[in-house]
Order: structure tokens, then C-alpha cells, then sequence
């Protein structure tokens, strides 16, 4: 399957190996209209999954004065919101569609998952996934693997009106392996992402 993302010289080559499979995986089980693959600059925590932005809430003092303080915000179910990283941590995003039975890039107008401008999160709230495409692949990944030894990857899926998702993130000690898993079993992301690694040395 022709996926257009470049291995970079951030890239740790056994990460990006697994990267491809998982999102080469994705992509097979549910053939989507659209796909759309950004890399992020440096790997991003678990917070993020289902993460909608931050807002201003009041807190009722008793007294005649409106006070406020920064409350995070997740959505969940099919309300999920496209995460709220702002432009400078976007290193790439590419959008790509199913034509005559292949994914290829789309057009020079498609439309761009993150702003390039910077916005407050709070306009970030209702910003839903399957407002942006009802069927699509989102797909976040991180960046820098090769220096800090670390990487993530967060897939949403929109599909008849209804959102599912995943996120994994990755550590390297003697081999990589999955750090942390939400909402997918650890043991089949471990198992697809080392397939290839497995199959070397057996080789060897």
C-alpha cells in the first residue's frame, strides 16, 4: 500500500518500520474515504487521546464577582474533537483519498485537519471529527523517535456517524516495545509492530 509519509533522518528505521504496520493495518480493516496522516514534533502522552481543548469555567464564590479558572475538556463517544496542537508542533499533514481502488494524494485544495494559524483551545470544543469526514482515518504520529528514543501514534476512525479510536505509545531498550495502550489491546499493537523485527531474525 502506497502511504505517502517520508522516513525522516528523526526517524528511528525500526520504529518507522512498526509505525507503517500499524497504520497500513488501519487503513486495510477499514477502508476509508479519506485518510489524514500528520507528524507531530516530539512524541505526545496519552492525555491527548480524546483531548478537546481547555476552557474558562465560573466558580460559583457565594459573592457578586465572576471569577474563572482553566478547566481541560475530553470528549468522548462520537463527539471527539480533532486534537487541539498548536500549529508549531504540526510538522506535516497530508491528506489522502481512495480513487479506482488505490489511496492517493488528494487534490492541492484538500482540506488541512490543523489551522495554520494558532487559535484559542476553547474554539477547539466543537471542532468533531466527524464534522471534519463521517469516513476517514485520522492519524497522529510523532516525531524524533531516533533521539529520544520514544514515539506515539493516535488513530480515530469515522465510519456511518459513529467515531472509535486508539492510542499507543512506544519506548526503546534493548528492542521497542509498547509503553502505553488506551482502547486497543497492548498485546496485538506489540505483536504487529515487532512482526517485521521477528521475521528478520529469523532470517539471520
Amino acid at each position: 500500500m502506497n502511504i505517502d509519509i517520508t522516513q525522516s533522518l528523526e526517524d528511528d528505521p525500526i520504529f518507522f518500520q512498526g509505525l507503517m504496520r500499524l497504520v497500513s493495518d488501519a487503513i486495510r480493516r477499514v477502508n476509508p474515504e479519506d485518510v489524514f496522516l500528520v507528524r507531530t514534533d516530539n512524541w505526545f502522552d496519552v492525555k491527548w487521546f480524546a483531548f478537546a481543548g481547555k476552557v474558562k469555567v465560573g466558580i460559583d464564590t457565594g459573592i457578586p464577582i465572576i471569577n474563572s479558572k482553566i478547566q481541560a475538556v475530553w470528549k468522548i463517544g462520537d463527539d471527539v474533537t480533532i486534537p487541539p496542537f498548536v500549529p508549531h508542533r504540526i510538522v506535516e499533514q497530508t491528506h489522502m483519498k481512495y480513487a479506482d481502488g488505490s489511496l492517493k494524494p488528494a487534490a492541492a485544495d484538500s482540506r488541512l485537519v490543523h489551522p495554520l494559524q494558532k487559535k484559542r483551545s476553547s474554539q477547539n470544543i466543537h471542532n468533531r471529527l466527524l464534522d471534519h469526514s463521517p469516513s476517514a482515518l485520522f492519524i497522529w504520529f510523532s516525531s524524533k523517535s531516533s533521539s529520544n528514543g520514544r514515539g506515539s501514534i493516535m488513530i480515530y476512525r469515522t465510519k456511518k456517524q459513529k467515531v472509535g479510536g486508539w492510542y499507543a505509545s512506544f519506548t526503546r531498550g534493548k528492542q521497542w516495545h509498547v509503553d502505553r495502550a488506551r482502547n486497543k489491546n497492548r498485546d496485538s499493537i506489540e505483536k504487529l509492530f515487532q512482526q517485521q523485527t521477528e521475521e528478520d531474525a529469523t532470517q539471520q
